[in-house]
């Protein structure tokens, strides 16, 4: 039963994740989720504190991810690399997929792929916005590549 149950609020929260329900942001929708699992019993207080105990080191590290990944944006650094991105290409929408492969390679060889994720889909979504592109074909380049 509590595998159902467990199922069943983790596809409400990635739907909540994805959908963004009532502009719930996916801190929220991850939290309630989280809140859910522990108020039906589906995880016991004991268990979610020695899952975030053992794996401290990686919540730090997104942590940390994506408040570089929030001061870059509010810098302008994701609007500065499309607009970079885009002059390169010169105009050439095969260029700009081959351009989003070679930049996300770099990344994922310095840093790793989930920097890749973080730091490369806001620059590949500005740029195809901007450009009127259809999007998914480069945000699964980057999730490919990633």
């Amino acid at each position: 039963m509590h595998a159902a149950i467990a199922a069943v609020i983790f596809a409400a929260t990635l739907f909540a994740i994805v959908v963004h329900p009532r502009g719930i942001s996916e801190a929220w929708a991850a939290a309630a989720g989280a809140l859910l699992m522990l108020v039906t019993a589906t995880v016991t207080p004991v268990s979610a504190l020695e899952a975030v105990a053992s794996e401290w080191n990686l919540f730090l590290f997104f942590l940390g991810l994506m408040l570089t990944a929030a001061v870059a944006d509010m810098a302008g650094f994701f609007d500065w690399a499309a607009d970079l991105a885009v002059v390169a290409a010169g105009g050439s929408g095969r260029r700009l997929l081959f351009n989003v492969l070679v930049v996300g390679t770099l990344i994922t060889t310095f840093l790793s792929n989930d920097a890749t994720a973080v730091i490369l889909t806001p620059v590949v979504y500005a740029i195809v916005s901007r450009l009127r592109l259809a999007v998914m074909p480069y945000l699964f380049a980057v999730a490919f590549i990633a």
